[in-house]
């Protein structure tokens, strides 16, 4: 007697995630005249009357080379870069279907908590036509320190690590979390760049928006780096605050604990433990509105600091890379 004890039809909410995502899916692929070079996935970040805006990897674009965006309806079409930002490894491209593409929805990444479920979906493969899916957790959310070189200066990039599985087919693509949003954008050079084993990165929404948005706006991104970075105080508990001997009152700023060698912030004589406060004019709530400052300004320019440090206020001058 056989026993049929598999249940069919049965969905999960990675299921719903996955199929609510895949519409704003796409497959960016790279040509030598008519070789393929490879294929990655990308976001649709935007659809308006301008064109669509795709958010991908930056490694996909090299010189001498087409570049095509297949949408999901499998309507292939050839791309223009708008531009592309190797820290963050990210790239913005412009395509003008005829028809309705759906944009993704970016969440709040700041609300990513340690111990999430996360997916990763790809853009349908070329060869097969099928996505990849994959599942795991959130590691950490948190920032990832990336050497400059002669041409450009370091940066701290905000990123998500998790142990979802990361291959050439979905780099480029999504991590979701189970409400089918884009908490990532997922890259394999960051991936190759930390020593983590078994560990995959993509650069949080947050940040993605503000890349995206500057490329979409000047064609490249400026920012001044400052080197050090924190946690956020309004995310402390009462014991993690004791245990710092700060005042139980303090509920804004970023507590740091890294500062960067030879940064803007070390030059400056900002030491781990200080609270950041604000910069020139501006205050800083969290990290989230350090970046955002950070987005705003160019490397040369001039801050004023303002800090508490063992319960004391005190003002720094930075000079940002």
């Amino acid at each position: 007697m056989y026993v049929d004890h598999t249940v069919n039809g049965y969905t999960t909410d990675v299921t719903e995630a996955v199929s609510k995502a895949q519409q704003g899916m796409v497959t960016v692929t790279s040509y030598m005249e008519t070789e393929r070079i490879r294929s990655i996935s990308g976001i649709i970040y935007s659809s308006s009357g301008e064109g669509c805006d795709i958010l991908t990897n930056a490694r996909i674009i090299e010189e001498d080379v087409r570049i095509t965006v297949r949408f999901d309806n499998g309507i292939e079409l050839d791309a223009e870069v708008l531009g592309s930002d190797a820290k963050s490894d990210l790239a913005v491209l412009r395509t003008h279907p005829e028809f309705q593409a759906e944009p993704m929805h970016l969440t709040d990444s700041d609300r990513i908590k340690q111990g999430e479920y996360m997916i990763t979906v790809s853009g349908r493969r070329t060869d097969t036509l099928h996505s990849t899916v994959s599942f795991g957790v959130v590691s950490s959310p948190g920032q990832m320190f990336r050497a400059g070189d002669e041409s450009s200066s370091p940066w701290l990039l905000s990123v998500i690590e998790s142990d979802a599985s990361l291959n050439q087919t979905n780099t480029g693509g999504p991590l979701l979390n189970l409400s089918g949003e884009v908490s990532a954008v997922l890259s394999q050079a960051l991936t190759s760049y930390s020593a983590s084993a078994g560990m995959i990165y993509g650069v949080c929404s947050n940040e993605a928006r503000l890349i995206a948005d500057e490329i979409r706006r000047d064609r490249e991104v400026i920012r001044g780096y400052l080197g050090a970075s924190g946690t956020n105080i309004e995310e402390m508990e009462v014991y993690q605050k004791s245990a710092l001997n700060m005042s139980l009152e303090q509920i804004d700023g970023i507590y740091i604990i890294f500062v960067a060698v030879g940064s803007p912030a070390e030059e400056a004589g900002v030491l781990e433990g200080d609270i950041l406060t604000g910069i020139n004019e501006t205050e800083i709530g969290n990290s989230r509105e350090l970046m955002e400052m950070l987005y705003s300004l160019s490397p040369e320019e001039t801050v004023q600091l303002h800090l508490i440090r063992q319960g004391e206020t005190m003002t720094l001058e930075a000079v940002l890379k």
